[in-house]
């Protein structure tokens, strides 16, 4: 049986995500650090969807994707400009 374990750890200059993959006994490590909070969580994010294979291509039909949105561009999207 394939098993495969993520752990993220947040600490207190960004997160540390350590993981097994597949079958073998190889483990990892990661260290992401960003001063943005944000920023650091869509990596965090990013790094946890192309570990469990559902990052996809940009020629995909559809495929998820993670963005920080500024309140100004939010406010545009709903007015239509």
């Amino acid at each position: 049986m394939n098993v495969w374990r993520l752990v993220i750890r947040k600490v207190s200059n960004g997160y540390i995500l350590a993981g097994k993959f597949g079958n073998s006994d190889m483990t990892g490590e990661m260290v992401i650090d960003d001063k943005d909070e944000l920023k650091a969580m869509q990596n965090v994010l990013f790094e946890v969807m192309e570990y469990f294979g559902v990052y996809g291509s940009k020629h995909d039909e559809e495929r998820l994707y993670v963005e920080v949105r500024k309140q100004e561009d939010e406010d545009s999207e709903e007015s239509g400009f």
